[in-house]
């Protein structure tokens, strides 16, 4: 996805367009094959941000969590050269 400020034409679009991009933290922690607690502590840490984020709800953009996945991924191998890669 590039910089671009999104325009849809109905009300569908953006529905479709949310429910691709815009993600629970348990979708993110299956996604980045990480804890919830470690979840936060990426959060917290400035690690990932989020889109949105009140007492009970927090969701996060597709675009941030595959970023911070590349950046877990090179680190993964670095830190963890024993590990299998998928």
């Amino acid at each position: 996805m590039t910089d671009v400020y999104l325009q849809f034409e109905t009300k569908a679009d953006f529905v479709r367009w949310a429910q691709e991009n815009i993600l629970t933290p348990q979708e993110v922690a299956r996604m980045l094959d990480c804890s919830l607690q470690a979840l936060g502590q990426s959060v917290r840490n400035g690690k990932l941000k989020t889109l949105k984020k009140q007492e009970r709800v927090t969701l996060f953009l597709r675009e941030d969590v595959e970023a911070r996945g590349a950046e877990l991924k090179d680190l993964r191998a670095k830190y963890r050269p024993y590990e299998i890669a998928d």
